[in-house]
């Protein structure tokens, strides 16, 4: 049996997402990567370990299909930042159905542990936001087997890569059912879910239900019921629930907030275009263009490690 666990550090990687939902949970081309997690480890059945607002929110947005389950019999406890991408963490734990208690770590959290049933005070500690050092001192007789971080969890941004890579195995981006793409509008290897409308560019990122892009997003993570209006740039960027990106929003490796409504300059990037739009006020009384902002940040890489 797999049970998803989660730990302080996959909560506030994904901070605000993290607030209602975890990794398994999300779409991957009209399945969960929880169903990809269990194919690819050869179990049957799965759930969470997780309890509480999380556990029950995460089983209303799944229709039921993820949800928190009691174990029975042998469990294989899962970091839900585990990397379902990663062959050599897939290889390792599919060589744990013949061991005996044992565990995986990364650095210094926790990866997976597969525990018996008569190890309850062990698996009660896995019900909650999993603290390693809370865990490590009833994990003396495991047999353990180290990883490096980089390639046993994920970060948003390897989790948004490995979930458009498994979608585009399909045909390119998923478009899930009830969503629409406007004439005109861009979508490349993407996920949209359900009932969501697109009628700007959206590239390489994840698009939950019922939300709005008119704007342009790149490599981003947008939450339920989110709206990118036309005239924002969101790259690198995750929304939470009801996120607004306001009209000259531009955004770039930062976070919006549950039912922020954000505008102007956020995150890497920005001072320097900062400085460009007070020019051009000044100067010409304008904004300046998506063209002019694209040769701008161009300009900056292109003379990294040189001399001014």
């Amino acid at each position: 049996m797999l049970l998803f666990f989660v730990d302080r550090e996959c909560l506030e990687d994904y901070e605000p997402l993290s607030d209602y939902t975890v990794p398994p949970a999300l779409d991957v081309g009209g399945r969960l990567l929880a169903d990809l997690w269990a194919e690819r480890l050869g179990v049957e059945e799965y759930g969470l370990a997780t309890r509480g607002f999380l556990g029950e929110s995460v089983e209303w947005l799944t229709g039921g299909r993820l949800r928190p389950v009691a174990p029975r019999g042998d469990a294989l406890l899962l970091n839900a930042c585990a990397s379902p991408f990663s062959g050599k963490l897939v290889s390792l734990l599919r060589g744990m159905a013949g061991l005996g208690s044992s565990a995986v770590y990364a650095g210094r959290r926790v990866v997976a542990v597969k525990v018996s049933s008569a190890s309850r005070g062990l698996l009660d500690a896995f019900t909650g936001v999993v603290e390693p050092e809370l865990v490590y001192g009833n994990m003396g007789m495991f047999e353990e087997e180290m990883l490096d971080p980089g390639e046993a969890l994920l970060g948003p941004r390897e989790l948004l890569a490995g979930l458009v890579a498994e979608a585009s195995k399909e045909g390119g981006s998923y478009i899930g059912p009830g969503a629409r793409v406007a004439p005109g509008a861009v979508v490349v290897d993407s996920i949209v879910e359900g009932d969501a409308v697109i009628e700007g560019v959206v590239k390489r990122s994840y698009v939950s239900r019922n939300s709005w892009v008119a704007g342009y997003v790149e490599d981003s993570i947008i939450g339920l019921g989110g709206e990118v209006y036309p005239g924002s740039y969101l790259r690198g960027v995750i929304a939470g629930v009801f996120a607004r990106a306001l009209p000259g929003l531009y955004a770039v490796d930062s976070t919006l907030w549950h039912g922020e409504e954000a505008s102007g300059l956020r995150g890497a990037g920005a001072e320097p275009l900062a400085a460009y739009r007070a020019s051009l006020y000044r100067r010409w009384g304008r904004l300046p263009s998506r063209f002019e902002e694209e040769l701008l940040r161009r300009r900056r890489r292109s003379r990294q490690g040189r001399r001014p």
